[in-house]
């Protein structure tokens, strides 16, 4: 509408000037998308450089015979130390409710 305005009065209004200010603010951001993508670029790299759990030669499940060799490694692990931590938390239990039971 206030163009409109500036038509009817006859007024002229000059091109908006860009302040210092805003050009330091948009070389930021062209600085942060050219580091953005700069960075995805090297993520894409160093994934390529990565020895990853699986056969790229094996077809069907076979390929994944490292990840699941790794992952039930993993899942056998825990379950003995979850096991050996829940002994060890039930015989110090009663070891201190014997202590300190009240006759």
């Amino acid at each position: 509408s206030s163009g409109l305005q500036n038509r009817l009065l006859g007024v002229r209004v000059p091109p908006g000037v860009i302040c210092p200010q805003d050009r330091q603010l948009q070389n930021r951001h062209r600085a942060v998308i050219a580091k953005t993508k700069n960075f995805v670029n090297e993520v894409k790299v160093e994934l390529q450089k990565a020895s990853w759990p699986w056969d790229p030669k094996e077809k069907g499940i076979r390929k994944y015979k490292e990840l699941i060799d790794s992952t039930l490694v993993v899942i056998i692990a825990m379950l003995l130390l979850g096991g050996y931590v829940a002994l060890f938390d039930f015989v110090l239990v009663n070891v201190v409710h014997y202590f300190t039971r009240l006759h």
